[in-house]
């Protein structure tokens, strides 16, 4: 054939002879018209006394060009949990003659055969002219979240001439889809969030009050849009409308970061629960029931009745039980603390200071709160052993199927029906304290 120019970081050549193979050759050669150009392929630049090499990529190996060697397409793939199957491509590089065969066998990486994906060898085999193959692997989806994890496909061959220098492992990273979903359903909320405060919020008391008298259906969550609002809305407004007023009294939460609506907001919740409490232990008082009794019972049911909803509201917007949980139980916690601690600080120092008599002790009768609280464990680390088991059986605390729910709701509730008719009976003097 007619010997081609070379260009700057190329080469062309130009063959009439059809036997004779179009890449792989050494030439060095005056320019020719460009018209003519056929076959190129891309080289290193290289200096000017030197001959440029031509390499041949993704062009078939010619018919009588030798055995050639296999190797993977790609050293590295990347693929989802949910794939089913990941494919592998095995090349045939430098001819295409004969018959070749190659052993492939996976190996363990952070991914664990069995649990990540399932186990495979075997023998692939390339017919003279064959020049590409694959082979699928099997990947285990699963519903756990879990970092991202690898294992490795290896090549072997009774002969080292069949194998190519490079690419004779692939290492396959399984990419976790369910952290993803997870992160997809945090975002949405996030972005629902995010919706909700720029639809409610407001820089001024006059906007509040205004949006706690005009009746709304509310706003599409999803587009945005104004619902009109329904009867049910009316009446409900009719209803809530001295609560919506009086709240819309804490000061707009852009303001300083929030502090002034938080501290005005947990004046206005501190001032309805000694509220509750006055009318609580009124109808105590009417109906029979001591203090100790009203405050087990209706107390107790009004102050956690909203942290109760809040954990409802948490359960269905987050996939984990920790906010829902967390929420429980550090709500009550504060209760306490603050609840028990803070009335205790102030009847001290008042009794120190301004009682007249500051050489006495402040006391404050336990009556039967020693055998209450010991009560209070022992139902608390049965309702804990609970939560346990279901982590190990159902792989939650929270959630499952209907009759599952309404089983451990009832449950649940009953461990607190037990603990307030125990108390009570202890504190009617029905049963004896033992301390």
């Amino acid at each position: 054939g007619k010997p081609a120019a070379t260009g700057a970081g190329y080469a062309v050549s130009e063959h009439s002879d059809a036997d004779t193979p179009a890449v792989g050759v050494h030439t060095r050669a005056p320019p020719v018209d460009a018209s003519r150009q056929q076959h190129v392929a891309q080289v290193a630049p290289e200096p000017a006394d030197s001959v440029p090499v031509v390499h041949a990529r993704d062009v078939p190996p010619p018919p009588g060009s030798g055995p050639g060697a296999i190797q993977f397409e790609e050293s590295a793939v990347m693929c989802e949990e949910a794939i089913g199957k990941v494919k592998l491509a095995l090349v045939r590089t430098g001819g295409a003659d004969g018959t070749l065969t190659v052993k492939y066998a996976t190996r363990d990486g952070t991914a664990v055969a069995g649990v990540d994906y399932v186990a495979c060898s075997g023998l692939v085999t390339f017919a003279p002219g064959e020049i590409r193959k694959e082979i699928a692997i099997e990947i285990v989806d699963d519903d756990q979240p879990e970092p991202d994890t690898t294992f490795v496909v290896e090549l072997s061959a009774e002969s080292s001439i069949v194998l190519a220098s490079r690419n004779r492992s692939c290492s396959i990273t399984i990419l976790d889809d369910d952290s993803w979903q997870e992160r997809m359903l945090r975002l949405q909320t996030q972005l629902r969030n995010a919706l909700a405060h720029t639809l409610y919020s407001s820089t001024t008391w006059s906007d509040r009050l205004r949006d706690a008298i005009e009746l709304s259906g509310g706003v599409d969550e999803e587009t945005g849009e104004e619902i009109p609002p329904t009867t049910f809305d009316a009446v409900m407004h009719a209803l809530s409308l001295f609560w919506k007023v009086q709240f819309a009294l804490v000061p707009p939460e852009t303001w300083l970061m929030g502090w002034p609506a938080f501290v005005v907001s947990l004046g206005f919740v501190g001032l309805w629960t000694a509220v509750v409490g006055e009318i609580a232990s009124l109808f105590g008082c009417i109906v029979g029931l001591g203090d100790f009794v009203t405050a087990l019972t209706l107390v107790a049911l009004g102050t956690s009745l909203p942290d109760t909803f809040a954990s409802k509201i948490a359960a269905e917007n987050e996939p984990t039980a920790d906010s829902s949980i967390t929420n429980v139980t550090g709500s009550n916690s504060v209760n306490v603390f603050l609840g028990l601690g803070i009335p205790w600080i102030i009847g001290s120092l008042y009794h120190r200071f301004f009682s007249g008599r500051p050489d006495r002790t402040y006391h404050v009768p336990s009556g039967s709160l020693g055998f209450s609280v010991a009560i209070f464990c022992a139902v608390a680390l049965v309702a804990i052993a609970t939560l346990m088991l279901r982590r190990i059986s159902a792989g939650g605390e929270l959630g499952g199927r209907k009759w599952t729910t309404r089983a451990l709701s009832t449950y649940f509730f009953s461990l607190w029906v037990i603990y307030v008719l125990i108390v009570s009976l202890a504190d009617r003097g029905v049963i004896e304290a033992p301390f």
